[in-house]
């Protein structure tokens, strides 16, 4: 397509799979080692050794190429564009989730703000500030953009830029279009969970956010399921969820002679906020049997989850009598097959669970609950 004088790339050694390594061990020449970062961007995890001396220097400049993914692109002749025209600035923070797994821009999936308006003739300035800990392939359609990266009049022409985590990467491009063209994470599933935008020319444009409604996949709802049995309890969660608002169900009931009477019912509809943040409201049915009488409550509550560092979770919840509770919990991966689970509140409830993975679906499980004692079972997920 098009014409002009082809330029081709320059020969670079084939890389060798047994010298990609984690700990920078092998005598590459500063071409491989070069070849080698360009075709593992963001798949290796380089740590500094002090006692391998002969190899430090090469993890630094290795990391380094990796800050500096696209310093060494040059266009070969001026892209500039003139300096007389009008130019808008842009500032797209990228956002999301890994665990709830939502994707956005300036925190607001495509079907909470649609469309970047843009003026034909105009220079744009895109200012893409990942504050996420994932690579996001950014492409703009129907456009070439300049990547500053800091070569000036000779910054390279690409349709698609990597943004590495916790990082910012400036584009421009001119507005010599017209109607309506897709912006979006490469990662086509951040793509669909809602890291999509729509550039519109004002003057010509045709989309409206009623008519790109068909293309809000950030709206689906998505269906989860934990059913377990223990010799002590029997436990089962429900979930349906979409990128802002989840509904949650929760049942566990008593096994065995001294605790089949005993169960908890709790149904609560939430609403995500940010990575951090998540609102609920609901109700709980609990039953409790202690000396031969039961004890029913049924309460109405409130409350907000909040991820602390170490990704520990806090609960902080008002019910209708009046009462406050504070929780916290978390899962740790101990091994690609071994988890740990642990929570406790102020209502002095507490429970362990140590769970091995058979596989996605299958999971031996087993732990102690101040309720419930000392139990082990299965549990199937959904």
């Amino acid at each position: 397509l098009g014409s002009g004088d082809t330029v081709a790339a320059a020969d670079i050694p084939r890389p060798n799979p047994f010298l990609v390594d984690h700990s920078n061990h092998g005598n590459h020449s500063m071409e491989s080692q070069a070849a080698t970062n360009s075709h593992n961007q963001g798949h290796s995890s380089h740590k500094h050794h002090p006692h391998r001396d002969n190899h430090s220097s090469h993890a630094g400049e290795q990391e380094a190429s990796r800050m500096r993914e696209y310093e060494l692109l040059r266009a070969n002749s001026p892209t500039r564009f003139d300096a007389n025209r009008p130019t808008r600035e842009v500032i797209l923070r990228l956002t999301g989730d890994m665990e709830r797994y939502a994707w956005s821009f300036n925190n607001k999936v495509l079907s909470e703000d649609s469309k970047i308006l843009v003026e034909k003739g105009e220079v744009v300035q895109f200012v893409l500030d990942n504050r996420t800990m994932m690579h996001h392939p950014i492409h703009l359609h129907g456009h070439f953009f300049r990547v500053l990266n800091g070569n000036g009049d000779y910054s390279p022409l690409k349709h698609t830029v990597n943004v590495p985590p916790m990082q910012t990467v400036t584009i421009e491009f001119l507005a010599n279009e017209e109607k309506d063209w897709l912006f979006h994470c490469h990662n086509l599933y951040h793509m669909k969970s809602g890291m999509t935008r729509v550039v519109s020319y004002t003057d010509s444009t045709e989309a409206t956010h009623d008519s790109l409604r068909p293309i809000f996949a950030d709206r689906h709802w998505y269906r989860f399921a934990d059913i377990g049995l223990q010799n002590n309890f029997a436990h089962a969660e429900l979930r349906a969820e979409n990128t802002r608002n989840a509904l949650n169900l929760e049942l566990e009931q008593g096994v065995g002679s001294d605790h089949i009477d005993d169960y908890e019912i709790e149904l609560v509809y939430e609403r995500y906020i940010n990575r951090f943040l998540e609102l609920y409201v609901g109700a709980e049915v609990e039953q409790e049997v202690d000396d031969d009488e039961k004890e029913k409550e049924e309460i109405g509550i409130i409350g907000a989850h909040y991820l602390l560092p170490l990704l520990i979770d806090a609960d902080l919840r008002l019910d209708s009598e009046g009462d406050a509770r504070l929780g916290l919990s978390s899962e740790l991966q101990l091994t690609n097959r071994f988890a740990f689970d642990w929570s406790v509140n102020t209502d002095e409830e507490y429970r362990v669970q140590l769970d091995y993975e058979v596989s996605k679906q299958l999971v031996i499980t087993g732990g102690w609950d101040e309720q419930y004692d000392w139990g082990a079972g299965i549990a199937l997920r959904y």
